[in-house]
């Protein structure tokens, strides 16, 4: 990566992937049930309040499942925005962290991350789906970039880092 000139030190990458764009909550669903179906190491979530369309289907809670139960090292963490909103009502996905719960783990965000209105799913750090707002229609998809997904990743780290459990999910036992 060599830095732009233009812009004081953000990096550009001269073989940055070009993304697939992804449009409505629909195919965000179907990308992500996609990204799923090769997973084998980790599956890293940030959102606001774990969208039902997207994160309570029956087709990915079951992909969530078969990725955890068949990869023994296999984990999900997620960091959520607004626990309340994700915990209401039935939501497939923290039932499935109710029975795996040694496998998944999800924290409430920490406040100096709460600004983020980014939305994401990073598949062992290579593939990374994401929406700069959770409010926007469309989303981009990088099928092979590890260097977005790590760089990604890193940010989801840090604010893992400054996360706790929140009360909401540690009745849980989540």
């Amino acid at each position: 990566m060599s830095a732009d000139p233009t812009s004081g030190c953000n990096p550009v990458a001269s073989t940055e992937p070009t993304p697939e764009s992804v449009l409505g909550h629909l195919e965000f669903a179907d990308k992500a049930a996609q990204m799923l179906r090769g997973a084998r190491s980790e599956v890293v979530i940030f959102s606001h309040d774990l969208d039902r369309r997207i994160y309570s289907s029956e087709s990915l809670v079951r992909l969530l499942r078969g990725f955890l139960l068949e990869h023994r090292r296999g984990r999900l963490r997620g960091i959520v925005q607004s626990p309340r909103s994700a915990l209401q009502g039935a939501h497939r996905l923290v039932e499935l962290a109710r029975s795996l719960s040694s496998r998944m783990e999800f924290r409430e965000c920490a406040e100096g991350w709460r600004a983020s209105s980014e939305e994401y799913l990073i598949v062992d750090q290579r593939q990374l789906l994401i929406k700069g707002d959770r409010h926007e229609v469309e989303a981009r998809y990088y099928a092979d970039a590890p260097l977005l997904a790590r760089e990604q990743l890193r940010q989801f780290e840090n604010a893992w880092q400054a996360s706790t459990v929140s009360r909401e999910f540690s009745d849980l036992k989540l």
